[in-house]
């Protein structure tokens, strides 16, 4: 087996379907037991590039059990397999979450009239779905489905309270259907300085845009402040970029990503970035309260950058106001129009994960 080979293999074990109550590692070993002559090939292959990094690694996964039958070398080698299989999983999962609304898709099977209310193939409008219990869970002619696990449901609750003439749009999974109602799931420092002027009066001018970017840092100690120490650790948040432009017709767009970074973990240059993104445009003129300022509209997607896209969009910053590398895939996950400027910090607080950069943004901007 070959390099070219293992990543093949890679990409087909984490693909195959795992049974509920089950894991990827359940399914490797599966395939060893019986005897799978390219598993049995692709531990062989991997056990020649094991060094102490990858026997630490894999040391802390032996509790859990799995390829006791082999020795230890092959046996660090085993869960190496795994964990890079688990990596390429995720990516093939965000690429399949990112995939454009098909009629063949099974949602839209059952339901072909659902069609009818896709938006430029990528979400769906909220106002058929009957939500179930304020969750995930939405009902439509006798069916059920899915909202995207990425769509703050918080923010749904909150839209119906204070903004129910306003339309929303939102991303739902289209891969699954269900004749009875399915179990609802369990929830779960500064680069470049703001001017916290231009916010009270909307005053960025045509042609014109002002940014900022804060940043986590990676050796904050955590009895000085947890929440930052478990952000950048263990949610692998790196930074909130923002950028405010006004066009030469004035009107003014912005737009605020944070950047989340996944490394493989047993090879821990290989890496990818998935944003969270919100774009919004107002044409309100210069000088109005954005407290009186309506948008036009407000998205919320998810950017996800691999490879060298990944390494590029790290050492890039929309603050900077050029243009950014292009995400390698990428999917919208709810739309809002007419609701005010202000409703932002709603919509910031419920998608963006890390509360410390979005605190440290807004009192930036109300200092």
């Amino acid at each position: 087996m070959n390099i070219e080979e293992y990543y093949i293999f890679l990409e087909w074990l984490s693909s195959q379907k795992i049974k509920i109550g089950e894991s990827l590692f359940h399914n490797f070993e599966n395939l060893l037991h019986e005897g799978n002559a390219a598993a049995i090939e692709s531990i062989n292959f991997r056990a020649q590039f094991i060094g102490e990094y990858e026997e630490n690694i894999a040391a802390s996964y032996f509790i859990i059990g799995h390829f006791t039958n082999y020795d230890k070398p092959k046996r660090i080698a085993c869960i190496c397999v795994g964990l890079e299989a688990e990596y390429v999983k995720d990516i093939i999962c965000l690429r399949r979450k990112c995939e454009l609304y098909s009629e063949n898709q099974p949602l839209f099977k059952a339901n072909p009239s659902l069609f009818q209310h896709v938006r430029d193939r990528e979400l769906v409008d909220y106002s058929v779905f009957k939500r179930i219990n304020d969750s995930e869970i939405i009902h439509f002619n006798n069916q059920y489905g899915y909202i995207d696990g990425y769509v703050p449901l918080t923010v749904l609750g909150w839209m119906s309270n204070n903004r129910p003439q306003s339309p929303i749009y939102i991303r739902v999974n289209p891969h699954v259907v269900y004749s009875t109602q399915p179990p609802q799931k369990l929830f779960e420092s500064q680069l470049i300085p703001p001017n916290p002027k231009w916010w009270h009066e909307l005053s960025i001018y045509n042609r014109s845009h002002e940014g900022c970017s804060f940043f986590l840092d990676k050796s904050v100690n955590p009895k000085d402040n947890y929440d930052e120490y478990w952000e950048y650790h263990c949610q692998n948040i790196r930074r909130l970029d923002i950028i405010a432009k006004r066009d030469g017709n004035g009107n003014l767009s912005m737009m605020m990503e944070e950047l989340i970074e996944q490394k493989n973990i047993v090879s821990p240059t290989e890496r990818y970035i998935v944003s969270r993104m919100i774009h919004l445009d107002t044409d309100a003129a210069i000088g109005k309260s954005f407290h009186d300022s309506t948008l036009n509209h407000l998205d919320l997607a998810i950017n996800v950058y691999t490879e060298n896209n990944a390494e590029n969009r790290l050492l890039e910053n929309l603050a900077n106001g050029r243009k950014v590398t292009d995400a390698s895939f990428r999917t919208h996950l709810l739309r809002v129009e007419n609701i005010n400027f202000s409703d932002l910090f709603a919509f910031a607080y419920s998608f963006f994960k890390s509360k410390t950069l979005v605190d440290e943004w807004k009192d930036a901007q109300f200092r």
